[in-house]
């Protein structure tokens, strides 16, 4: 019986998770320079990560989950 060793960062990848700029980002596409661009995990709601398989414990920990990077603190939707 072979036993899977794939390493958190794997999963998360296979998830459409991947880290960019010290947080992470679940990737709706990448631009042409490979950088991605979609929802950052700070713009979930707890709930819903561990829906997705999170262990939101875990991101908190790892410093992921970056809070300042929303900017100004509103909800505005930049276009």
């Amino acid at each position: 019986m072979e036993v899977d060793e794939r390493t958190e960062a794997q999963r998360l990848a296979d998830m459409g998770w991947v880290e960019w700029g010290g947080e992470l980002i679940w990737a709706a596409e990448f631009t042409s320079g490979g950088a991605p661009y979609g929802l950052r995990v700070c713009d979930f709601d707890p709930a819903d990560l561990r829906a997705m398989g999170l262990d939101v414990a875990e991101v908190d920990e790892s410093g992921l989950a970056n809070e300042e990077s929303r900017g100004s603190g509103t909800d505005e939707i930049w276009l």
